[in-house]
């Protein structure tokens, strides 16, 4: 967050793990969407996971947007696992 730029830091072993955070409405489904296609096509593996108990309609937005070539995991949790 600022004004810097900087490169993404990969795991060494395993998963790199991305988390977007953030207020309602500031357009995180479809950054993270963006950046997955990016890192696709530098030749990374992506995965989506929706986890939102609030917008359901995440899920249904992430499935559009994983048959554009992305694997999409939907995590469905209750709001009593959280």
């Amino acid at each position: 967050m600022g004004g810097e730029v900087s490169e993404l830091v990969y795991a060494k072993f395993g998963p790199t793990i991305i988390l977007l955070a953030g207020l309602q409405g500031v357009w995180k489904t479809t950054v993270s969407v963006k950046l997955s296609l990016y890192l696709k096509k530098q030749g990374k593996s992506c995965r989506l996971i929706a986890g939102d108990v609030y917008r359901p309609a995440a899920v249904d937005q992430l499935i559009i947007f994983g048959k554009q070539g992305n694997r999409l995991m939907c995590l469905f949790m209750q709001q009593d696992q959280m």
